[in-house]
């Protein structure tokens, strides 16, 4: 995540996710991602730079999940499946 500045002289919190860059909408509650071309972009950006600072430094990143971790199976056991 970074803080970025538009030519307009906004600002906004960007992350790079699979299909691009997503910025964090700062007038939800809620911690939501929108890309650039979304109706609701505006709500990701601020002229305030004191503002975005402090919501970048209060960001809760989500914690790391457990999806598991693979495992190898012996060939054996498969076959007795």
């Amino acid at each position: 995540m970074k803080i970025v500045e538009f030519k307009d002289g906004t600002y906004a919190i960007r992350r790079w996710f699979i299909l691009g860059y997503q910025y964090l909408d700062l007038e939800s509650e809620n911690i939501i991602w929108w890309n650039k071309d979304d109706t609701c972009f505006d709500d990701c950006l601020t002229t305030d730079f004191e503002y975005i600072k402090e919501k970048f430094k209060n960001y809760k990143k989500p914690k790391n999940e457990d999806y598991g971790k693979p495992i190898t199976i012996d060939e054996q056991v498969i076959k007795s499946l």
